[in-house]
């Protein structure tokens, strides 16, 4: 994770998430914390079990070498807690120049076999002895392995008044390509697909599926998402979704082109590889999506925001061009057409937009110049936008995509908010 304090300052690095993500607008704050919903992922995920039991959560197993203990303390920071919160620090058992490692010893049957975090100083140990039958004061460390890339269908959660990720509640249905937004309070999920032959790469290849159904987390303290009102076609790849008004507007991406099978005809106003332009709009979280004002060209992959009274639709993939420059602009929530916005510097897709100290910025994609420049556009009455003394985002040579940002309001005075640039894909997969 990448934080940046002032729209003309410099990225710092920030805790890392659980599990190494990538994922296009299914990251927002709701209530005072960050939420990225679903996604993919390539890695393992640690978890600590219940303290004071030997048991793992479920889909988990215990840890019980020493490869697999080492490297759950390598990324420590990055263990989900399942029950009572991660620790701030973790310590190692045994330091060698320096070098953090977990500690080997054998407890016999003291402990039982496997990797545990002891409560008293907080060490990551491994008994590799024949083990016992209690933990005492000790969270078992749990592993949960991944053999290729995998759809998620967890929630991750980061609170900057803490400092680190937990896990929040699992989706009903795990979903690649989705978008999520808060709309009056509460967290909405639609679109996307999943292959039914399983979560994990070897299904790929697989049918997919590409649910109409949307779920919502009613409030960030919610334990378990539920159904809410269906969309009227399915949208995949790349949409947008934002609370405009009173209202939320879900905006391009895959739904209804005449190439694109999986979808139904009543989304209309598609290009020719099933981009489309169609607006849906919602008035309320559980009432029914109508059709609002379609966008002047379908493209799929742009970002949405609004800044200050209008609704801006920043790049995407237009179908003749790739990566592009186009902004449309919604002026009010009753308008029944967008008009044209001042033109990106680069064309982007799968890149990230954020309002952030009065200012509407873009960061990375995969666009039709190298590198990762950042460009900002100064007001909403701005004719052009300018990548002058803005610092570039860490990623790769090709830009950083696939990645959520946000701006959150910083966990102590003075109230300044920070912006936050969080997973995607770099140089080396998914960051």
């Amino acid at each position: 994770m990448n934080v940046l304090d002032s729209p003309d300052g410099t990225w710092t690095a920030g805790p890392s998430m659980a599990k190494p993500w990538y994922g296009e607008n299914v990251m927002v704050p709701f209530g005072s914390k960050l939420f990225a919903v679903g996604g993919v992922s390539t890695a393992h995920l640690y978890a600590r079990g219940p303290y004071g039991s030997n048991s793992c959560p479920s889909g988990y197993e215990f840890i019980t070498t020493e490869a697999d203990c080492l490297s759950a303390y390598h990324d420590f920071a990055k263990i989900v807690a399942t029950t009572t919160g991660p620790v701030q620090t973790a310590s190692c058992g045994l330091c060698e120049n320096g070098d953090p490692s977990v500690y080997t010893y054998d407890y016999g049957s003291g402990r039982p076999k496997g990797c545990f975090q002891h409560e008293p100083n907080r060490e990551i140990n491994l008994n590799p002895g024949v083990g016992g039958n209690s933990y005492g004061n000790d969270w078992p460390i749990c592993i949960k392995r991944n053999s290729g890339t995998e759809f998620l269908s967890q929630t991750q959660v980061y609170d900057p008044a803490e400092g680190w990720w937990t896990t929040g509640p699992s989706l009903i249905q795990y979903r690649n390509r989705a978008t999520v937004a808060v709309f009056q309070s509460k967290l909405i999920l639609a679109g996307g697909y999943y292959m039914q032959g399983g979560q994990t790469s070897a299904a790929w290849g697989t049918t997919q599926s590409y649910p109409t159904e949307v779920e919502i987390l009613d409030s960030p303290e919610s334990t378990a998402w539920r159904l809410g009102p269906s969309l009227p076609c399915s949208r995949s790849n790349g949409f947008a979704m934002t609370e405009f008004g009173s209202k939320l507007f879900l905006a391009g991406g895959h739904g209804g082109g005449p190439g694109n099978p999986h979808q139904a005809t009543t989304c209309a106003n598609g290009a020719a590889n099933g981009e489309t332009r169609t607006v849906l709009v919602l008035d309320s979280p559980d009432g029914t999506w109508t059709y609002g004002p379609s966008m002047t060209t379908a493209r799929s992959y742009l970002s949405m925001a609004v800044f200050g009274s209008k609704l801006f639709a920043v790049g995407g993939n237009v179908n003749s061009v790739g990566a592009s420059q186009i902004v449309e602009v919604l002026e009010t929530p009753d308008s029944t057409e967008w008009v044209a916005g001042p033109s990106l510097v680069y064309g982007r897709l799968t890149h990230s937009i954020a309002v952030f100290q009065s200012k509407l910025v873009a960061v990375g994609g995969l666009r039709n110049k190298e590198g990762t420049a950042v460009e900002v556009l100064e007001s909403p009455e701005s004719t052009a936008w300018t990548t002058a003394g803005y610092s570039d985002i860490a990623g790769s040579t090709r830009g950083r995509n696939g990645f959520g940002l946000v701006v959150l309001p910083d966990p102590s005075p003075p109230p300044p908010t920070s912006m936050y640039a969080v997973g995607g894909e770099g140089a080396d997969g998914v960051l």
